[in-house]
């Protein structure tokens, strides 16, 4: 809390309309199952069906990573520093600093 007060006053007077934040998210194509929680009470194993009796878990799910604003990341690609700067940072943060911030600086966070 005290460093967001800190930002606040540090950019009172240039305005918070300058700063660009952003994150990232991978979403994954795989069903969520929760032993704890995903129970299923039977007199005996047998009668329990085969689909229900074990969970399957994919090894390297198919995922795709999304990056805000909205950028898709390419199947397949591993994000490091050099990917993230190649693929992101350089052209999108350029386009938008023209666009958002028509030329002017800007705090990319």
């Amino acid at each position: 809390m005290s460093r967001c007060k800190g930002l606040l006053e540090r950019h009172a007077n240039h305005g918070l309309e300058t700063i660009l934040f952003s994150d990232e998210k991978i979403f994954t194509i795989q069903e969520v199952t929760n032993s704890q929680n995903d129970r299923i009470t039977s007199a005996t194993r047998s009668s329990i069906s085969e689909k229900y009796r074990y969970v399957s878990h994919i090894q390297r799910a198919q995922s795709v990573m999304v990056w805000a604003p909205l950028i898709f990341v390419p199947p397949g690609v591993k994000l490091n520093a050099t990917t993230y700067r190649d693929l992101i940072l350089e052209p999108v943060l350029q386009n938008l600093g023209e666009t958002m911030f028509n030329g002017e600086p800007f705090i990319f966070q």
